[in-house]
């Protein structure tokens, strides 16, 4: 089984998730960073990304039991 799930990145002062963009990028050059926000997107900080993968577990894990 596979899983992927894409989070809208929302930039705005009213972000319900205002803390899944990642403010402090390391390890990604200026260009590939520009490339990425060019295309509508952003770096999502681990903690997001671990709650994301959190919500998609405990949704899948009681269809698949």
């Amino acid at each position: 089984m596979t899983n992927e799930f894409v989070a809208p990145v929302d930039r705005t002062p009213a972000a319900i998730y205002p803390e899944m963009v990642e403010r402090n990028p390391v390890d990604i050059s200026p260009e590939q960073l520009k490339f990425i926000q060019d295309h509508g997107s952003s770096l999502l900080t681990e903690a997001f990304y671990d709650q994301q993968m959190k919500i998609t577990a405990e949704t899948l894990l009681p269809l698949i039991k």
